[in-house]
């Protein structure tokens, strides 16, 4: 598991707060803390999306205070957790082949098959 802040917000570091989604004036906010350098280092670190023990490693700041960015990114909807997926084996196969694996002829199959693989709906 890690934690990924959201990509689309930008956090910039002034005198005395942080801004949230800075340059976006309807979705502008501000995050003050006692030690705003330090929580912006750890947004700068979450930035790199850290799995657990990378977090728990972290030694800038006390765990109680790690958990606390944590939750209330999550709870603003900053951040998130997400799980890892462990991919043991990945097969390319032609379109030809994906139909024979449905048990379909071409064409009578509801499905939308990825670009992603070559094959065209």
């Amino acid at each position: 598991m890690f934690f990924r802040l959201k990509s689309e917000i930008m956090w910039f570091l002034k005198e005395e707060e942080i801004e949230v989604y800075h340059g976006n004036e309807k979705l502008m906010s501000v995050i003050q803390t006692d030690d705003n350098i330090r929580v912006f280092e750890f947004l700068r670190f979450l930035s790199k999306a850290p799995n657990l023990v990378e977090i728990e490693s972290y030694k800038e700041l006390e765990e109680g205070e790690k958990r606390d960015i944590l939750s209330f990114l999550e709870g603003k909807n900053y951040g998130q957790y997400k799980n890892i997926i462990k991919v043991e084996k990945v097969m390319i196969i032609t379109e030809g082949d994906f139909f024979k694996l449905l048990g379909e002829p071409r064409g009578k199959q509801n499905c939308i098959i990825s670009s992603k693989v070559g094959v065209k709906p």
